[in-house]
């Protein structure tokens, strides 16, 4: 199916979207929807054991409660076909009696580059920092363990981005006012986490979610968590292909309003464990007067489910990929010593756009173009008054 300009900015339209997901996978439960950890219910004087799940379904203003038996837990993805009512403890659970397990299977229909040339609105003030920043949402998928920050004025659109991709890829969270409780639950149902705007570092709780988000960030395979609900037990998420990334407005933005800009909140051990990059331009959407999102959602079907098994086939293929310009030097992008996670963040992005450029000169252009937003950022905070960041003087690498 050739796809124009003109119908990715159809397709992407955030309603079409809703309207494919619903057409789709209103019926589908995923392992995103399931809640905290196996509980039973009693239905005839007798256990059931499972899991609670939760789901708000087309046209509904409230979110189903099922109950998943254990045993059908490892079918997940699946299609609901009978439920049951059971009442107990003050709740009303819709147990699952019959369903079909159901996967998408990741074919490669479409070429890495051809993927990001159809993601999202096309039209954008500064389409070089548009592509990094799509290109690197869709990469923190394929690679897992990837961690970025995206400080863009308020109508780049970053969250229109995550919003589209989130309405076609399973297993993706976007936190807003951000807490442990909230950061932890994301991790152990997901595969990459976007943290939209700031937390209060007066809460007592802030210092908790810091050491959660340095052990992320050091590529912890796994991460406990004390729970809540009762001392001295642990909770652990997985984190081995979990990414985590923050998407937040300029310093000034903050400012402007009296409050504390990302850099001064959080402390030099969270920044320095997620790359930063200062994005600019403005998302520029133009859509017809009417649109018939249902129609347009049928129309696009079989390039959007085509579009999700090539993105399913780069993340389940990814790490046997190697980067495709493996003679092209990068030593001249140089971060400080203690910085050395940036540059191993740079080093993976760059066999992601090895994937997408034509050329080496190509290859190298959009490379430059990320670093330089990165030190763009840099130049931005060096000269705040209330931040100093540490080892400023510390030999490159």
């Amino acid at each position: 199916m050739k796809i124009t300009r003109e119908d990715l900015g159809l397709i992407w339209h955030t309603k079409t979207l809703k309207e494919f997901s619903d057409l789709k996978f209103d019926k589908i439960l995923h392992h995103n929807n399931v809640l905290g950890t196996e509980k039973y219910i009693t239905y005839n004087k007798q256990h059931i054991e499972g899991f609670e799940a939760k789901k708000l379904h087309k046209g509904h203003k409230q979110a189903t409660v099922y109950f998943i038996r254990t045993e059908d837990i490892k079918k997940l993805p699946i299609i609901v076909k009978n439920t049951f009512k059971v009442h107990d403890k003050n709740k009303v659970f819709n147990v699952i009696n019959e369903a079909k397990s159901i996967r998408i299977t990741p074919k490669q229909l479409y070429s890495w580059r051809q993927i990001i040339k159809t993601f999202a609105i096309p039209d954008h003030t500064n389409l070089t920092d548009w592509l990094n920043y799509r290109m690197k949402r869709l990469y923190s998928r394929t690679s897992g363990q990837f961690y970025g920050r995206y400080i863009t004025e308020s109508s780049f659109g970053k969250d229109k981005c995550v919003e589209s991709y989130r309405l076609l890829l399973n297993e993706s969270s976007s936190i807003s006012d951000p807490t442990t409780a909230k950061l932890f639950y994301a991790a152990c149902h997901n595969k990459d986490i976007t943290i939209n705007e700031l937390p209060d570092k007066n809460n007592k709780d802030f210092i908790t979610m810091c050491n959660v988000l340095m052990r992320i960030g050091d590529k912890s395979n796994m991460v406990d968590n004390r729970a809540r609900s009762t001392a001295g037990t642990l909770e652990t998420a997985d984190t081995s292909k979990l990414s985590v990334c923050f998407t937040h407005n300029i310093p000034k933005y903050y400012h402007d309003k009296n409050k504390e800009a990302w850099h001064e909140i959080y402390p030099y051990n969270v920044f320095n464990r997620f790359y930063p990059v200062l994005y600019e331009g403005y998302l520029q959407a133009k859509f017809p007067d009417t649109m018939n999102h249902k129609a347009l959602a049928n129309k696009y079907s079989p390039f959007l489910i085509a579009w999700i098994k090539s993105v399913l086939w780069y993340e389940e293929h990814w790490f046997e990929l190697k980067n495709l310009y493996p003679d092209v030097s990068l030593e001249h992008f140089t971060f400080l010593k203690k910085e050395e996670r940036f540059r191993e963040h740079f080093i993976g992005y760059a066999k992601c756009v090895s994937h997408y450029a034509e050329t080496k000169e190509e290859y190298l252009k959009i490379l430059k173009a990320d670093y330089e937003s990165h030190h763009k950022y840099l130049d931005l905070i060096k000269n705040e008054s209330n931040w100093k960041r540490s080892f400023a003087t510390e030999e490159q690498v």
